[in-house]
């Protein structure tokens, strides 16, 4: 069974709410905010950036919120305060990336797919320890969001309905963005 959404908007904000969960986009910026019940899960601190080389997704991050994910990134596991590549290097020495994967997930919630191939990195907070910026060489902005009602993010893949094998919450898949 396929949840119901309902979209509601006002002279600044589109609200798409399923259940407890709701995305909201700025009309002017197109900046996203999620929030599951009352808690804030994601939050982007600026709008998408297109460089013309890259695409940068900047986002706000949470006090005491670690990050995990990336691929087999050698000799590292929490990536917080980190940048890391998203880059086939196949390199197995401590420190280098075998075998990248555009996917992270954080103890605040949610976890990133970015649907892409090409070369990216990800920064958890080296540059700016406020923020998380996502980017990868590449003129165009697609990415799947999980969420979890969890506080401390550890149930970040959604349960399925056993008869149907669907998501049992909702998934969010931004729109392909393409740079002209």
């Amino acid at each position: 069974m396929k949840p119901e959404a309902e979209v509601t908007e006002d002279p600044v904000l589109v609200c798409i709410r399923c259940k407890e969960t709701c995305i909201v986009f700025e009309k002017e910026t197109g900046r996203m905010t999620i929030y599951v019940g009352k808690r804030k899960i994601l939050e982007e601190a600026k709008p998408l950036e297109f460089t013309g080389d890259e695409t940068i997704q900047t986002l706000a991050r949470h006090e005491k919120e670690q990050f995990y994910g990336g691929g087999t990134q050698n000799g590292r596991f929490v990536h917080t305060g980190k940048k890391i590549q998203i880059v086939n290097e196949s390199a197995w020495m401590d420190g280098g990336v075998a075998s990248p994967n555009p996917f992270y997930y954080t103890t605040a919630g949610y976890g990133v797919l970015r649907n892409t191939f090409s070369d990216g990195t990800y920064d958890f907070g080296e540059s700016d320890e406020g923020l998380v910026l996502a980017s990868h060489k590449e003129h165009h902005f697609s990415a799947y969001y999980f969420l979890t009602e969890k506080e401390n993010g550890r149930e970040c893949v959604l349960p399925c309905d056993r008869k149907s094998n669907a998501a049992s919450g909702i998934r969010i898949l931004r729109g392909t963005l393409k740079l002209l």
